[in-house]
């Protein structure tokens, strides 16, 4: 049986506050609070991954399904702003701030850094917490059954200051579909849940209606 676990940390304290949950459930998460709770519910984001190619892809289509369950537009990083040159961070942030963006997520899976395109602008920047080896990245990628760890991050695009932070596993892949761990749609799913479950996002709406939610 798959068991997901995501967790998310105070800005005082990286305690981690997870809950263990079977796939076949409804993915929920038990956490301390958000960072800081901005003034409205998020309503249009963009998404940078970091990590292996096909990983990175498999983030950005998920990411994109559970944000329009919730109402939310999203946005991929590097469809907006390619890794062709150097961006200064207030290029990137009026750009944002143009096209009504008002978060940005950021997942880094294992160690892989980011685009040296974007050094110095809101989209660089870890979690405090190390998310997991990038050796276990390309296990995963290579279709070794070994869970793979990732973190995530949610700032306000003007301000930069951190809304969410979170950290969790993946590890059924396509190349490996038995590996431990739940898929990256799974945990995908349970980060949106989170973001809701703070407050940060609105609901689910697949679920608002009497009818069941349509299978992930």
């Amino acid at each position: 049986m798959i068991r997901l676990m995501f967790a998310t940390f105070r800005a005082t304290s990286l305690t981690l506050a997870g809950m263990m949950l079977s796939a076949c459930a409804l993915a929920s998460v038990q956490g301390e609070g958000n960072l800081g709770a901005p003034a409205r519910q998020v309503s249009r984001l963009v998404a940078y991954v970091t990590g292996p190619d096909s990983l990175v892809a498999s983030f950005q289509a998920n990411v994109a399904v559970e944000a329009a369950k919730h109402g939310l537009a999203a946005d991929n990083a590097l469809l907006l702003f390619p890794p062709t040159h150097n961006y200064a961070d207030s290029e990137i942030r009026q750009n944002l701030a143009l096209r009504s963006i008002d978060s940005v997520l950021i997942i880094n899976v294992g160690d892989f850094g980011g685009q040296r395109e974007y050094a110095g602008t809101i989209f660089q920047g870890r979690s405090r917490v190390s998310p997991g080896a990038g050796e276990a990245a390309v296990a995963s990628v290579n279709g070794y059954p070994r869970e793979t760890s990732f973190s995530a991050r949610l700032v306000d695009g003007a301000t930069g200051r951190q809304l969410w932070e979170g950290v969790g596993q993946f590890g059924a892949t396509s190349f490996f579909p038995f590996a431990s761990g739940p898929t990256v749609s799974e945990s995908v799913a349970v980060l949106f849940d989170d973001l809701q479950a703070k407050g940060v996002i609105g609901p689910d709406q697949t679920r608002a209606g009497d009818g069941p939610a349509p299978a992930r």
